[in-house]
């Protein structure tokens, strides 16, 4: 069975709460936390609904219903890889 190929996001702007994404599909954003709920992992996969964008975590995103992951790269860390936060 093929897996099925989402798009990979470019900018934040495309982005909206509410969208189901990957990890995979949002290894282009920097700088921002993307905050998913209703995660679920496949196949080392992470996944889940959109549910805070922001440059800095605040009482909205402390808000929100657990578990979540929290995916955040920061550019000046991008030849070290990806930084994960729980």
């Amino acid at each position: 069975m093929a897996t099925e190929e989402r798009k990979v996001f470019c900018n934040i702007s495309e982005i909206q709460m509410g969208m189901l994404v990957n990890q995979k599909q949002l290894r282009n954003i920097y700088g921002y936390h993307i905050v998913l709920t209703g995660v679920k992992i496949t196949q080392n996969i992470i996944t889940g609904i959109v549910s805070f964008i922001g440059k800095e975590l605040n009482v909205e995103s402390n808000r929100l219903e657990k578990p979540v992951f929290d995916f955040y790269q920061d550019l000046t860390e991008m030849e070290e890889g990806v930084h994960y936060d729980e």
